[in-house]
């Protein structure tokens, strides 16, 4: 991957607001550039901005295709669903406690256990012969 690739994708995910609204601009000045090419053709002003529309199809569509070409879908979605689990956690603060309780819990134990599985298991006692 080359640096540029990577410092855009970086600024996708940093300022993606003002990345998206640069895209929005695009893709109307090329939906506008149509409809002067329509309009040049002979068409009126109406007609030469909705075959522009048609032609270019569905603007939605190109967003997401750009969007996926840019390569960091699943940081956006890993965000998203951050997101919405504080959102969630923020509306139920009892079954947000509980989950972190239940987490420290086992990762607690494991620690234990595991702890005391290497002291005996895993290393061989200190002594000549055993």
């Amino acid at each position: 991957m080359k640096w540029r690739d990577l410092l855009l994708r970086l600024r996708a995910l940093l300022v993606w607001r003002r990345v998206e609204h640069e895209l929005d601009d695009e893709l109307r000045f090329h939906i506008e550039m149509q409809t002067r090419k329509n309009r040049a053709a002979g068409m009126d002003a109406r007609e030469a901005a909705r075959r522009a529309r048609v032609q270019f199809g569905g603007v939605e569509q190109a967003k997401e295709e750009c969007r996926d070409a840019r390569g960091i879908g699943w940081i956006e979605t890993l965000l998203q669903d951050v997101r919405y689990a504080l959102r969630g956690f923020r509306r139920t603060p009892g079954f947000a406690l509980t989950v972190v309780a239940t987490i420290a819990l086992g990762l607690g134990l494991n620690t234990t256990l595991f702890t005391i599985f290497n002291a005996y298991v895993l290393r061989p006692v200190a002594v000549r012969d055993p």
